[in-house]
């Protein structure tokens, strides 16, 4: 075997990579047993033995590398001389040879030359370079051929050169990082008469890592130290074995700093694929707590073709290309935010400029910036934010602006995928006040990368829309409806109404559009019978979108209003309708009749209130009938604190008031009377009160109306003047015998007047008892309902629910037994 130059048994001019891509200097290549140095081996191991024991053994070219990484790519060139003999009858073509090159003792790359021929001497066969049948090259034991293919051989002998080809094998993942590298050949087979072997001439042997150069960058901010933590990597190659953590050091004046795995050695030298103790194993590189304060990995960039991913502070890399070096690159920063303003088309006056500031939570502006001229952005610039703190975005008009006259949209990103998600992120039209627009704040976290633009564009030519709508909180009436109108000039419609029907409660205009600068009204209209004065009517536009800073929005209680809208105006309103309170009373009297001179006499008035609370007193006005008076001072339930200024005594309830904001429910006045003689009559109790107030339209001073009540009729008599007379027949009785027992009651004083609800009980003498027949009896039942108890074998008689006609008189009949 021989070099590419025919130096003898070297190939110490040959780099062969160390773990470094040829960083470091090769070492010398040891030689064993081989043979001549010629064109052609005329004895090679054999010593021109014409069968010797095949295969022999190998002469070889060893050297010990280091640092070697699964993936490593093997290559060299290699060439083959057919060692031909050419002479009457026949052409000898030579032996088979086999070239081998093994690492750390496995074999990974076969090379064959043909196999022996033997053809006829012609000129043709002399003069070619050999048969080819047979030669191959292979990869073995794991190993991949990555390209390169047998060359054509060539004949030393008529003084051709030889035909190198590159052979490049790619090694497998689990190969050890320290090993001999071992260039081998040997004879194969027997069969040239003067036992000829081709020869094989090798060049350029090198053994090129996978490794992977890591580059830390903190694009903004101070920087500091950041430690690591690896898989699949050996990222210390001055220490024996398999070394996996590391640290590097950034600061603002260097943002980028390449790990260097020994420094030792001239240039910086990658990390290598440690894939002997994960074959086949992701790379991850893990930055380690702590990081510098605010600190997050934020994104990987790669070179080779490698794609990278960040999740939690860790890169995790697609698969390295053998053989090479990777570049990659990890990317740290502090949160940041960055605020631009985009203004979208022309300005709607030259003059108009724009501040965005980033603030804190007390509004100090921390970063800024301003149009100017004719430009259409600005910026804050990229500020270095605190993770966990608190800033506000606020953009405002300058030089002066119209601020109002501007649509506004923000929109915000967040190019750190591990960080805050843009869905938390503040965007839209944010808070105007005051011509500055705010929105809601930002609170980054470590690693942010927040970019937030606000485009400006001017609305003038959008005109301005008014809607209003009808909103029903409950009817007084059930069949109260409301039309909605946009009116210009007032009276005159614009657009189409809206009414509401059935059980409905919402109804809304068209949308108007309007002219800047008009004024139109808006207003209701009672339908279906609806008295608006029966209802308090409320405007709410806080649903406008309002453009321009000089429209004043309708507000307060009403059923018209008017509005001037202005350029971009969006004016929604609605009119809320409550009906107003409802009085209604009833009035009766604690007996019917009243009695002349009786006690705890009294009349009731029972107030309802619904659709509360009240808005107004409730006046209760009362003239008493001729003979009755107050014996006291008038009550409430259940507040007794909701009646004030009644009178104790005389004839009327003058100046007696129920309070105001009285909730829904009913209020039981009660009114104690004194009723005299002069009060006696059919009708003497009869008596009105005239309610007023509360808020409800129609509880006036005026009489006859809902919340004015009258007791029913209702007589006053004197006292009753009744007697009550008892008699037996037969009379006497004899022991043991019976006799029928009448009870009269006579109702026939002057004045008399019919009596109901009468009752009667009568206890029978000692020994008497109620017989068994004939039933007892009564005539006092004029108006129904009366019954009398006598049970059988009872010593009492009783009735109730009687009733005696004026001037009349009545019975009750028992059977009685003697003792």
């Amino acid at each position: 075997m021989t070099d590419s130059t025919g130096s003898s048994n070297s190939l110490a001019g040959w780099a062969v990579a160390n773990g470094d891509n040829g960083g470091s200097p090769p070492t010398t290549w040891t030689t064993g047993a081989l043979g001549f140095n010629a064109a052609q081996h005329w004895d090679d191991q054999t010593n021109g033995t014409v069968n010797a024991t095949v295969p022999t053994g190998f002469d070889t070219m060893t050297q010990t590398v280091t640092r070697v990484s699964g993936g490593a790519l093997l290559q060299f060139d290699y060439a083959w001389n057919n060692a031909q003999y050419g002479g009457a009858p026949n052409v000898y073509d030579g032996n088979q040879a086999r070239l081998v090159v093994s690492y750390n003792g496995v074999i990974y790359v076969e090379a064959l030359t043909a196999t022996f021929t033997n053809r006829p001497n012609t000129n043709a066969n002399a003069g070619d370079a050999g048969p080819t049948g047979g030669a191959a090259v292979n990869a073995l034991n794991g190993a991949t051929l990555v390209s390169g293919a047998v060359p054509a051989p060539f004949r030393a002998a008529n003084g051709a050169s030889p035909n190198f080809a590159t052979i490049v094998i790619r090694l497998p993942d689990n190969v050890a990082q320290t090993g001999p590298l071992v260039i081998g050949a040997q004879r194969m087979e027997n069969g040239e008469p003067q036992g000829r072997t081709d020869d094989f001439y090798v060049r350029n042997v090198t053994l090129t890592d996978t490794s992977l150069c890591i580059v830390k960058n903190t694009p903004v901010g101070a920087g500091g130290t950041f430690n690591f933590a690896t898989t699949n990597l050996d990222d210390n190659l001055v220490t024996a074995g398999n070394q996996s953590t590391f640290s590097l050091v950034t600061s603002t004046a260097t943002p980028s700093v390449a790990l260097d795995t020994d420094t030792g050695t001239a240039g910086n030298q990658p990390a290598l694929y440690a894939g002997a103790s994960n074959p086949g194993g992701v790379v991850t590189i893990q930055e380690t707590a702590p990081l510098p304060t605010g600190y997050a990995m934020t994104g990987v960039s790669c070179d080779q073709g490698v794609t990278g991913s960040v999740a939690s502070n860790q890169a995790t890399l697609t698969a390295l290309p053998a053989g090479v070096m990777t570049t990659c690159t990890l990317i740290n920063r502090p949160p940041t935010i960055t605020f631009v303003k985009q203004v979208n088309n022309n300005r709607l006056l030259p003059g108009d400029q724009w501040t965005v500031q980033i603030q804190n939570s007390g509004g100090t502006s921390l970063a800024s910036g301003t149009t100017s001229g004719t430009g259409t952005t600005a910026t804050t610039g990229t500020f270095i934010a605190t993770a966990g703190t608190a800033y506000t975005l606020a953009e405002s008009g300058s030089n002066p602006l119209n601020f109002a006259v501007y649509n506004r949209n923000l929109v915000c990103t967040n190019a750190f995928s591990g960080g805050t998600p843009n869905s938390s992120l503040p965007s839209g039209a944010g808070t105007a006040a005051g011509g500055t627009a705010t929105w809601p704040a930002i609170t980054p976290v470590a690693g942010d990368t927040i970019t937030c633009t606000v485009t400006n564009t001017g609305i003038a030519a959008l005109g301005a829309t008014i809607i209003l709508r009808k909103q029903i909180n409950s009817r007084r009436v059930n069949t109260d409806q409301f039309t909605v109108q946009v009116q210009q000039p007032a009276g005159t419609l614009v657009g189409t109404a809206g009414t509401t029907s059935g059980t409905g409660t919402t109804a809304s205009t068209s949308t108007v559009s309007a002219t800047a600068g008009t004024t139109y009204t808006l207003t209701e209209i009672g339908a279906s019978g609806a008295n608006l004065g029966n209802y308090n009517t409320t405007i709410d536009c806080s649903a406008s979108v309002v453009a321009a800073s000089g429209t004043t929005l309708p507000s307060g209680s009403g059923q018209s209003f008017t509005v001037t809208p202005q350029n971009g105006d969006k004016i929604d309103c609605t009119l809320n309708n409550t009906p107003k309170p409802k009085v209604t009373a009833t009035k009766s009297a604690s007996a019917n009749p009243l009695l002349v001179g009786a006690s705890g006499q009294t009349y009731t008035i029972a107030v309802t209130i619904a659709n509360g609370p009240t808005a107004a007193p409730i006046t209760i006005a009362d003239a008493l009938p001729t003979g009755i008076t107050l014996s006291g001072t008038p009550t409430v339930f259940p507040i007794a604190t909701a009646l004030t200024g009644c009178p104790s005594s005389g004839g009327s309830l003058t100046g007696c008031t129920l309070v105001t904001n009285l909730a829904n429910g009913i209020y039981t006045i009660t009114v104690p009377i004194n009723v005299a003689a002069a009060a006696v009559g059919a009708s003497g109790g009869n008596n009105s009160a005239n309610l007023s107030g509360g808020g409800d339209p129609l509880c006036t001073s005026a009489t006859g109306e809902a919340c004015d009540p009258s007791t029913p009729t209702t007589a006053v008599s004197n006292p009753p003047n009744v007697t009550v007379t008892k008699a037996f027949s037969p009379n006497p009785i004899a022991g043991g015998g019976t006799s029928t027992l009448t009870i009269t009651i006579a109702n026939t004083a002057a004045g008399a007047v019919a009596l109901t609800g009468v009752s009667l009980t009568d206890s029978l003498p000692a020994g008497m008892t109620v017989a068994a027949s004939p039933a007892a009896t009564t005539t006092c039942n004029t108006a129904g309902g009366a019954t009398v108890s006598a049970a059988l074998g009872g010593t009492s008689a009783s009735l109730s629910g009687g009733s005696v006609g004026a001037n009349a008189t009545c019975t009750i009949t028992v059977p009685v037994t003697a003792p």
